[in-house]
């Protein structure tokens, strides 16, 4: 083999290697992990709420493990500790404790190597576990188990990144309680400013729009109609990473919301996360 179609070669591996790190902060990507490898992401996650001096903050540090199967097929166990604080003019109520947990597959079914760039595509299938109490003031989790199921896609290329989902939960019933089913679509865009190989820093800029359309939610087996709506929102971000470890964080900010009744309005959703393959 010629010197010449090594070299391209062994430059395109690189690359590919490096743009395997990168993916978005709010949105899934068609990202998988090598086989038999071991992914780590500790996140820091905060979303507010408030309407007419009522405001409402969930906090959650998030624990993931991914494990790859094979190359193409990887799982994810996402375990939430939450924090939640509902505050008015006179009182202040918080609960705090373990959320519901997520289970989660992502089959990677294709994938395109091109000198400097990658193209890929994949399914994501998951449930969501009743684990977060509903005894205090405030329940931590829904107390259904509920299913979910996305596609992703996603272009790498030196400079750009380009990266789009859709993911639909199916909600079930927890006796009369029942959450409305949720549609989130997210596209993102990213730019990397300056030209880096993998073993030194490298920084890529993303924004990412971020669509969220749930449906009524039900108590005691009666839809309340100031639930549900659609929130249309941006979130900058940027990506930095040495390696095998990544930090990761992101602003996201409502720019449109059309929601049911009278009801709190997001404000802002705050992410700071960092990843670690082994």
């Amino acid at each position: 083999m010629k010197k010449t179609f090594i070299i391209p070669l062994l430059i395109s591996f690189l690359v590919v290697s490096q743009l395997r790190a990168h993916e978005p902060t709010f949105g899934i990507s068609p990202h998988t992990i090598y086989r038999g490898g071991i992914g780590l992401e500790l996140e820091y996650e905060s979303a507010r709420r408030a309407y007419l001096g009522t405001e409402a903050r969930v906090q959650k540090l998030n624990l993931e493990t991914i494990y790859g199967i094979n190359e193409d097929l990887a799982l994810t166990l996402a375990v939430p500790q939450v924090t939640k604080t509902l505050r008015s003019s006179d009182k202040t109520i918080r609960e705090s404790g373990v959320g519901d947990i997520l289970l989660r597959t992502k089959w990677r079914f294709y994938r395109d190597d091109q000198f400097g760039a990658v193209d890929q595509l994949a399914i994501i299938a998951g449930v969501k576990l009743p684990t977060g109490s509903r005894s205090g003031a405030l329940a931590l989790g829904s107390g259904s188990t509920d299913f979910l199921v996305a596609f992703a896609a996603g272009r790498e290329t030196r400079l750009w990144y380009y990266f789009a989902d859709a993911r639909y939960r199916l909600n079930t019933a927890n006796g009369g309680d029942r959450q409305g089913n949720l549609f989130q679509y997210d596209a993102a865009f990213g730019v990397r400013p300056f030209q880096s190989e993998y073993w030194t820093p490298d920084l890529v800029t993303l924004v990412e729009v971020n669509g969220r359309l749930e449906g009524k939610e039900a108590a005691n087996g009666v839809v309340n109609a100031n639930s549900g709506g659609h929130i249309l929102s941006v979130a900058p971000g940027i990506l930095f990473s040495y390696r095998n470890v990544m930090l990761k964080t992101a602003l996201k900010i409502p720019l449109l919301q059309d929601l049911n009744g009278t009801q709190l309005e997001d404000k802002e959703e705050f992410i700071v996360a960092v990843e670690l393959h082994l």
